[in-house]
C-alpha cells in the first residue's frame, strides 16, 4: 500500500534483499521484510474499511442486521491492527536489544498508532445508536490515517533502493514540524558504521542490476 506501490517494485526489492531463509538470519533482512508484510496488512484494512463505511451508509432507520454488519467490520479491522502491531513490537524489541535507537522510535511510533486504532475500533463495537457509530466511525478513520501516515513515514521509497553490493541500506530520519511522524529518507551507505538512522539489509555480493552510489547526506 506505502512501501511497494507496483508489483514490479516489490519483485525488485525481493530481488536485490530477498527474505531471509532461516530462522539464525530471521532479522537480516529488516526492517525489509517487516515492511512486506505491515504493507499487505495496510491493504488489507483499507479494504475493510471501505466495507465499515458500506455497513454505515447514512439515513433511515438502524436495523439489527446493519449494526451486526458494522461490530463484524470493526472487529475485522480489529484484528488486522493487532496483527500490525505485534509486527511493529516484534521490531521495536529486536531494535531496543540492539540499541538502535532510530529503529526504537519509529516502530514505538507505529506501535502507538495501531493501539490507537484498536482502542477507536473497539469502541464502534460497542455502539448502539446510529449516531454515536458515526462518530465512533470518524474516530477510526482518523486513527487509520494516522497510522497510514507513520507507516508511510518510515517506510516510504524502501523498494526503490538499490545499494551497490555489499553496501547497506540506511534510512536518514529527521523531524517533520508538519507531520508527528518522522520524516525518513532511504539511501545507501558503504559500512553499517556509516549509518547514523535506520539500518537497513546488506545487499548481495552480486546484484542483477546496476545500481546508484547514494550515500546519507550529512
Amino acid at each position: 500500500m506505502s512501501g511497494c506501490k507496483t508489483l514490479a517494485t516489490c519483485l525488485v526489492a525481493l530481488t536485490l534483499f530477498p527474505v531471509a531463509a532461516n530462522s539464525k538470519d530471521t532479522f537480516e533482512n529488516e526492517p525489509f521484510d517487516t515492511f512486506r508484510l505491515i504493507d499487505a496488512e495496510m491493504t488489507r484494512l483499507d479494504s475493510q474499511l471501505a466495507q465499515l463505511k458500506k455497513s454505515l451508509r447514512p439515513g433511515g432507520q438502524l436495523s439489527a442486521k446493519q449494526r451486526r454488519l458494522w461490530v463484524a467490520s470493526a472487529r475485522r479491522m480489529r484484528a488486522t491492527a493487532s496483527s500490525i502491531q505485534r509486527l511493529g513490537k516484534r521490531m521495536r524489541s529486536h531494535y531496543r536489544a540492539h540499541h538502535q535507537k532510530a529503529g526504537y522510535r519509529l516502530f514505538t511510533a507505529l506501535d502507538l498508532k495501531a493501539q490507537a486504532l484498536r482502542h477507536q475500533l473497539l469502541s464502534l463495537e460497542r455502539a448502539r445508536g446510529r449516531v454515536v457509530a458515526e462518530r465512533a466511525s470518524s474516530r477510526v478513520e482518523k486513527s487509520m490515517l494516522a497510522l497510514v501516515l507513520q507507516f508511510d513515514s518510515m517506510s516510504g521509497g524502501y523498494a526503490a533502493v538499490h545499494c551497490e553490493p555489499q553496501w547497506w541500506a540506511c534510512a536518514e530520519v529527521r523531524s517533520d514540524r508538519a507531520n508527528d511522524a518522522p520524516a525518513v529518507k532511504w539511501a545507501c551507505v558503504n559500512t553499517r558504521r556509516a549509518c547514523a538512522g535506520l539500518l537497513g539489509p546488506q545487499s548481495p555480493a552480486r546484484v542483477p542490476h546496476v545500481v546508484q552510489r547514494s550515500p546519507v547526506s550529512k
